[in-house]
């Protein structure tokens, strides 16, 4: 059955993280360490994720570190990953994807402002909400009827 820890989490890092100020980095964006460092308590794997390469990528290496926001990979697969597609593609996998520029986005803008919350708060209740899906969705494959976060 599918647990926490094999769930991958791809968090972009400029406008997501922070603000886009590329190729500086911005302000730290209200409730993004909180929640990242929640979502590393749920027992997730996370991978930031961005065009950052060279000098620019230590740079938000230290910032993260510096910040206290908890990742596992950046800018690379996981292991797990690279073994199951036999390298490590420039595409990362991952299982909920976290991007300013992805689809959705606007959505999830709209809904914290209607409802006045941050942006953060409403990632954190859709990455809960796909995580117990897909629990629950291979507990009922192995014939478990009960199984949420």
């Amino acid at each position: 059955m599918k647990q926490p820890q094999d769930f991958v989490v791809a968090i972009d890092f400029d406008g997501t993280i922070v603000e886009d100020n590329y190729p500086e980095i911005g302000k730290l964006l209200p409730q993004a360490k909180e929640s990242i460092q929640e979502i590393k308590e749920l027992g997730t794997t996370i991978v930031i994720w961005t065009c950052r390469m060279d000098d620019k990528a230590e740079q938000a290496k230290e910032f993260l570190t510096k910040n206290e926001i908890p990742f596992d990979y950046f800018n690379e697969n996981t292991d797990e990953r690279k073994r199951f597609y036999g390298n490590d593609s420039r595409k990362i996998s991952a299982d909920i994807y976290i991007d300013d520029r992805g689809a959705g986005w606007c959505d999830v803008q709209c809904t914290a402002s209607e409802n006045n919350v941050d942006i953060w708060d409403v990632l954190m209740d859709d990455i809960k909400w796909e995580m117990n899906k897909n629990i629950m969705s291979a507990a009922r494959k192995e014939g478990v009827k009960d199984s949420v976060l």
